[in-house]
């Protein structure tokens, strides 16, 4: 398999999570649209990066026509660079070869990934292990507000679709409702909390990390 570079590995850790718009990419506020450091890219290197990972099949480009479809395809070179240049509204994401270069360097602990989305008071947690899922919920009035313990149903997922692109075994999945209350400060949580939420944020590594900027 082939091993990543730096600037390569950015592109696919982007989007290891969702897809991503192209033209961004070049958007001079990219580090506080993405959270994190750049990639280190000219215009021109950018393109040619990217066009290659989509001809290698570690990438593939994304249109959605409206919010219920949405189609995949290899971009041309064309394509990409009207993308880049905001002419095109393409976004990318990983294939199923992608993926596995991305997790041959990041080295992913799964039993400690979180997948959660909240809206309106309500929340939707999914995890590897059910204990992993009760564990985020307690932790919650750190983020959200507190849970209303009655509204809580459990689910076991068979599959689980841990990400877009990788499918595990199993799963669990926990529904529930939030009180609208105050959120308690992070820095009153508790060494077995504070140590929970290091290895949820910390379920991979970025291999990069330590060079030098």
């Amino acid at each position: 398999m082939k091993t990543l570079n730096k600037s390569e590995y950015w592109l696919l850790d982007l989007v290891h999570r969702g897809s991503f718009p192209l033209h961004l990419l070049t958007h001079p506020e990219l580090e506080i649209i993405a959270n994190r450091d750049g990639h280190e890219l000219s215009q021109s290197e950018l393109l040619d990066t990217l066009y290659r990972l989509f001809q290698e099949g570690s990438l593939i480009g994304v249109r959605y026509p409206n919010d219920e479809t949405w189609m995949d395809f290899i971009p041309t070179y064309k394509e990409v660079d009207l993308a880049l240049r905001s002419l095109d509204k393409m976004q990318y994401q990983l294939t199923s070869k992608g993926g596995e270069e991305w997790e041959t360097l990041s080295n992913p602990n799964w039993d400690w990934l979180i997948d959660d989305a909240s809206a309106n008071k309500e929340i939707i947690i999914q995890a590897k292990f059910r204990q992993v899922a009760e564990q985020y919920l307690q932790i919650l009035p750190y983020f959200e507000g507190e849970v209303i313990y009655d509204s809580i149903k459990c689910q076991v997922l068979r599959p689980w679709q841990a990400t877009y692109w990788k499918i595990l075994p199993e799963g669990y999945q926990i529904y529930a409702r939030i009180k609208d209350s105050q959120i308690k400060l992070q820095q009153d949580m508790s060494i077995k909390e504070q140590e929970f939420m290091d290895r949820i944020e910390n379920w991979r590594i970025d291999p990069f990390k330590s060079d030098s900027q």
